[in-house]
């Protein structure tokens, strides 16, 4: 019997699916149909949008126009992908003619947008590229900060994570040099989306709980950019469905519904349609996840729809084997093949990784209970595979190693700039004592010119007074350039572990040994910590009247050294060797810090 179901599904597989995206498109045909007059309408009952089309009637061939042509692409790009390609087109059309730098970039990245949300990422990633080098060249650090991020997010759709982390990390440090919040969020929010990607779901949180802060933080009445609000709403709307998907996927369905809730909400208001389906899809995720199949599916064909209208097939191939997934788990599994096996074939073409996992799983399930237990071993071992592929922990680690060169990077940035500040209140206060001497000279002056003089008397103590005032100043100043200064040498007592992110006291050392390409720190508090790093290396790190090395594979901090012979030495409750060739220089070491 499971074989002929087998066979019959092969026989018929082709003509089913022909069917039903004969009835997608019939969907999609009659649905234009209706749109084509509300669009009509909709443009005339847009003032945005008429102001746009008017004022391109009568504009001349100018970078105004290139301008107007890259506004009414945004306009489009959600709602008629078609029409928005159409004026992304003219505008670098226009801007090579008129060779307007500006407005290329800025046509280029509408053309990569565009390609984007049609599930097409090496011509879009071509086109971010293109944007990348020409906005290194003509100076745009916002657009170069802007092309970073667009190139992030195609490697992280296509599944390499650590090539998006670090487009992401050279955005985010332009961004906060720039001072653009709006920028600074929206990287925030892509990093996020990494982690995510990677299972670290805390961190996740952390990154798209501070982007959607900084959103709503720039929606207020007094902060708003009338201009902006539109794009910071789609912001919060694809963030809340960000956050909604780290709680689906622990498990916390209420949280995740609520956050779903939210961007749909504010994606109807906007009428984003891109957004709208998004949504929709993940309200019918929870669905799912609560056994209530007809609204899940009455969900998924509604973002089916959507996505078909759109023209998107990242979309249209996540909901596909969505709807497979739901007539699996009803027991309608031949059916469900259809499905997943389209979503597939879409997924394959467009080259979007962490999908294809996602739909190996479901194959493999789907065959399983169809009993064909050959291609759903194949299936699952496909999905192991790609699985591995996204997920390790040597890039975890990566990720980690990024993360903190980026923070290391923006510290000493930052103490240089507090060393900048330093110098130049040690040359203010340089001038003050000067000033202060010569005050103090021409009081003596007057001190003894007019000493006989009761008039005299009264201004050397008028003067006197303001010097007792200046000084308290002064003592202040020196106070708290003392406690700079000590909060600075307080590096010089620990060390920063780039590895775990650590920041250890020397004190706190016992002894250092060498683990191959690591070093293992053993603390007085009987903890290990394993830093990335060769033992010579590590050691430069050290402060040499501290620590010595006593064998080629040990370091040790003298203060904790117990008791010592020629052969061994002890630390706490560990025998360390100590080699001849080290011994007479820990002898004079040793020797002097008794």
């Amino acid at each position: 019997m499971n074989s002929i179901i087998y066979l019959q599904h092969f026989k018929w597989k082709y003509l089913l699916i022909a069917l039903l995206f004969l009835g997608i498109t019939y969907s999609h045909a009659h649905s234009q149909r209706k749109d084509i007059a509300s669009k009509q309408n909709g443009e005339e009952a847009n003032p945005q949008i008429n102001s746009l089309l008017k004022n391109l009637k009568t504009a001349n061939e100018d970078t105004n126009k290139v301008n107007g042509l890259n506004r009414l692409f945004r306009e489009h790009q959600n709602t008629d992908p078609v029409k928005a390609l159409d004026y992304a087109e003219k505008a670098v059309l226009l801007s090579e003619k008129l060779s307007f730098n500006k407005g290329l970039v800025e046509g280029w990245t509408n053309m990569g947008i565009y390609h984007y949300n049609q599930g097409d990422y090496p011509k879009a990633l071509n086109y971010f590229k293109k944007t990348l080098e020409l906005s290194k060249n003509s100076g745009f650090k916002l657009k170069t900060a802007e092309s970073f991020n667009n190139i992030g997010v195609i490697y992280r759709k296509q599944g390499a994570y650590d090539k998006a982390l670090d487009y992401f990390l050279k955005s985010l440090a332009i961004k906060e040099e720039e001072g653009n919040k709006l920028g600074v969020a929206a990287t925030l929010t892509n990093i996020g989306t990494i982690h995510y990607n990677q299972t670290n779901y805390k961190p996740a949180l952390n990154y798209l709980s501070k982007g959607l802060n900084i959103y709503e933080e720039l929606l207020m009445p007094e902060k708003s950019d009338k201009g902006k609000i539109r794009l910071i709403k789609k912001r919060i709307a694809k963030t809340n469905n960000n956050i909604g998907n780290v709680h689906k996927d622990q498990h916390n369905n209420k949280k995740a519904f609520q956050h779903y809730s939210r961007a749909l909400k504010i994606n109807e208001e906007l009428n984003d349609l891109f957004g709208i389906a998004k949504s929709v899809n993940n309200i019918g995720i929870i669905y799912e996840r609560q056994e209530k199949y007809a609204e899940a599916l009455k969900y998924y064909f509604k973002a089916l729809k959507l996505n078909k209208e759109l023209n998107r097939d990242f979309g249209i191939a996540l909901t596909l084997s969505n709807i497979g997934n739901i007539y699996n788990k009803q027991g309608n599994s031949s059916q469900a093949i259809l499905y997943v096996d389209t979503a597939l074939v879409i997924v394959n073409r467009i080259g979007a990784k962490g999908l294809i996992k996602d739909i190996y799983l479901k194959m493999a399930e789907t065959w399983a209970a169809l009993d064909n237990y050959e291609k759903a071993y194949q299936f699952q071992e496909l999905y192991a595979t790609v699985k591995d592929s996204l997920l390790n922990e040597d890039f975890n680690r990566q990720i980690a190693e990024m993360e903190t060169k980026y923070e290391v990077t923006k510290k000493e940035q930052d103490i240089v700039l507090l060393k900048k500040e330093k110098d130049w209140q040690i040359k203010l206060r340089n001038v003050f004592i000067g000033s202060f001497s010569l005050l103090l000279v021409f009081a003596f002056v007057i001190f003894r010119g007019y000493r006989q003089k009761r008039r005299a008397n009264k201004l050397l103590a008028t003067q006197n007074e303001t010097i007792e005032k200046q000084k308290e100043v002064l003592q202040s100043s020196l106070h708290e350039t003392n406690e700079e200064l000590q909060q600075l040498t307080y590096q010089k007592k620990a060390i920063s572990l780039k590895y775990s992110g650590l920041v250890i006291n020397f004190k706190d050392i016992l002894f250092v040994k060498a683990e191959g390409n690591y070093v293992k720190l053993h603390l007085a508090d009987e903890k290990d910590i394993l830093e990335r790093a060769k033992l010579k290396d590590f050691a430069k790190h050290l402060p040499k009247d501290k620590f010595i090395q006593v064998h080629r594979s040990y370091i040790v901090n003298l203060a904790h050294i117990v008791s010592l012979n020629k052969e061994n030495l002890k630390i706490g409750n560990t025998f360390i060797n100590i080699s001849k060739n080290f011994y007479p220089n820990l002898m004079r070491h040793y020797g002097v810090r008794k």
